[in-house]
């Protein structure tokens, strides 16, 4: 059938000479072919003491039909490696870059406002989608098998009627986002109020109606950014500024001291604080990829340490104190220096000197919803315990409050129960403080998160394996929980590939003794909460069975040789390529001159 369009719009006729058409072949199958060659021949000739190689044309293959994955799982585990091949950092860099100065385009996690100011894209997503009131409907896109999809509500309602049958009141402090007090920094329009998710309200009455006290700070900081000479959110950071994190510090510790139970309790703790200057860039500077360059200027603030009375000790949490905190990186920041602006200064230590009081303090990068809770409930006769405290005080950011199944899955936020611990600890099979040396398969993987959708630069997962090498009080056949780097500054690491089978000698400490782990993202293991608590470990060393760690027995070469191997290879095929089309068009020049002539 004639289509009857091409009666009123002909198709254009674009002509390209043979030269030119040549030319734009080549160079698409240079762009498709020539950098994939390059990284599979400098990963099998670099240098593998580091522990890094992994070379793609032979991890594609590497499928054990047999095993407990299936074969798209393993396509879809293959497929995160290739998005940190070394060479396209430059290039995704210099992109992001371009796009930031010239058109203000951020990426998939963040969005470039007004003068410098950037936002964290999921929390945008939270307050503008589906939320926890109206359930985000199916679509087609959706697995139908997949693991339904829990909100906030019911654990937020059943956490406290656990901490009330111990006598122990939960008081719930959804921290604002940056675009709930900075909208206009956003869009470029004025407000007149604070940006919400419609939900909000009648998420925080269903709760309250529960028994579950809420203090909502929102409507008291959009007063304060009103009145305040200085902002209360960093310009390049997703948290609030030292100035904003101290004036809800005080508006909270003043709200909690009209609770009840605040009378019983001595508020006789003194503390002194000292201004200290920092400066560094935000985390959704990293986020875009564009750290170590000029596209944004560091932010100067001065952070106010808090030190106890007498003594002058730095704050540091009292695991016996009658108030718990549990929190999120709103937490930690100033107070962790994995989040790159220092430590001694943060939330918990500010809450304390505005009490007067010590505190318990529970904060995890990242995972506040279910992992503090979790760590919480897990501690050795944490029931007992719990039946000392007067109240926990749960202050998470409100983004985390208001996301729907999708972006919560995509930022690791999951709404648990947990179950308080009645036992105590289990005995360590390590002997004494030093480490041990064994040797283990691994019987059960725990699935890492995808650095490029969360918020975290750093994750510890677990692995667990059964010991076929035993070192002191650890007997080959036992089970043991050992935490690995999952990613660092947003690189997948090799423990991240590490599957089911595979075997590996590892120099194992208690995880407990890495207090510079406690706050990083982890992804938590199974646990019975009716047996005594396993000792999770933490992997010192990890080398393969029978291999000599010592400095003496690394791969001779270096990356000068794996670079140069490599760079040759891709020039050599890209000769091959440039004599075989030669040849193609001179005999087909060749042919055609042969019908001429006929």
């Amino acid at each position: 059938m004639k289509n009857p369009y091409h009666q009123e719009d002909p198709d254009p006729h674009v002509a390209m000479g043979a030269r030119s058409a040549w030319l734009v072949i080549a160079l698409f199958l240079a762009f498709i072919a020539l950098p994939p060659l390059y990284r599979n021949v400098f990963e099998a000739l670099r240098p593998a003491a580091d522990g890094e190689r992994w070379v793609p044309a032979v991890e594609v293959f590497n499928f054990d039909p047999q095993g407990e994955k299936t074969l798209a799982k393993h396509f879809q585990e293959f497929e995160k490696p290739l998005d940190d091949a070394p060479f396209t950092e430059p290039v995704r860099r210099a992109v992001q870059r371009a796009e930031v100065a010239a058109l203000r385009e951020g990426n998939r996690k963040v969005v470039v406002g007004n003068d410098g100011w950037l936002f964290y894209r999921p929390g945008l997503d939270a307050l503008a989608g589906y939320g926890p009131v109206r359930p985000e409907p199916d679509t087609v896109a959706k697995d139908p098998n997949r693991a339904p999809w829990r909100g906030p509500a019911p654990a937020i309602r059943n956490f406290a009627r656990q901490l009330r049958e111990f006598g122990c009141e939960l008081i719930l402090v959804p921290i604002p986002i940056k675009p709930m007090i900075y909208p206009e920094k956003l869009t470029g329009s004025a407000f007149d109020r604070p940006l919400k998710h419609p939900d909000a309200d009648a998420l925080y009455r269903e709760l309250e109606a529960s028994g579950v006290r809420v203090i909502d700070l929102t409507e008291i900081l959009w007063s304060a950014k009103q009145a305040s000479p200085e902002p209360l959110f960093l310009k390049t950071d997703t948290h609030w500024t030292p100035e904003g994190m101290a004036f809800f510090a005080a508006t909270l510790a003043e709200a909690l001291r009209h609770r009840p139970w605040m009378a019983d309790l001595p508020a006789d703790r003194r503390f002194q604080k000292t201004e200290v200057p920092r400066e560094g860039l935000g985390d959704l500077v990293g986020m875009l990829g564009l750290e170590g360059t000029r596209a944004f200027e560091a932010e100067h603030i001065a952070v106010r340490e808090v030190f106890a009375q007498p003594g002058g000790e730095p704050f540091a949490p009292d695991p016996a104190a009658p108030v718990v905190l549990l929190g999120d990186s709103f937490v930690n920041i100033y107070a962790d220096e994995s989040l790159g602006w220092g430590a001694g200064a943060g939330f918990a230590a500010h809450l304390a000197m505005q009490l007067g009081m010590p505190l318990d303090v529970i904060a995890r990068n990242g995972q506040a919803a279910t992992g503090v809770r979790r760590e919480l409930a897990s501690r050795p006769e944490a029931a007992a315990m719990m039946r000392q405290k007067k109240a926990v005080v749960w202050a998470l950011a409100a983004r985390d409050l208001f996301l729907s199944e999708t972006p919560a899955q995509e930022t690791g936020v999951v709404w648990e129960d947990v179950k308080f611990r009645e036992s105590g600890a289990a005995e360590s099979p390590v002997a004494g403080d030093g480490p041990v040396e064994v040797t283990g398969e691994v019987i059960k993987r725990y699935e890492p998160h995808d650095p490029n959708r969360v918020t975290y630069q750093e994750e510890i997962f677990p692995l667990e394996y059964r010991i076929t090498e035993g070192a002191g009080s650890i007997k080959p056949g036992d089970t043991v929980i050992v935490y690995h780097w999952a990613f660092r500054e947003k690189k997948l690491l090799p423990a991240s590939r590490y599957q089911v089978g595979d075997s590996q000698r590892l120099t194992l400490v208690r995880l407990s003794e890495k207090a510079e782990l406690s706050t990083i993202q982890r992804i938590e293991f199974d646990i019975d909460f009716d047996a005594p608590e396993p000792i999770p470990y933490w992997a010192e060393a990890v080398s393969a069975p029978g291999a000599d760690p010592s400095p003496e027995s690394e791969p001779t070469g270096s990356l000068a040789f794996a670079h140069a191997a490599a760079a040759g290879s891709c020039l050599a095929l890209a000769a091959l390529a440039f004599l075989a089309v030669k040849a193609l068009r001179n005999r087909r020049y060749g042919m055609w001159e042969d019908e001429a002539e006929a």
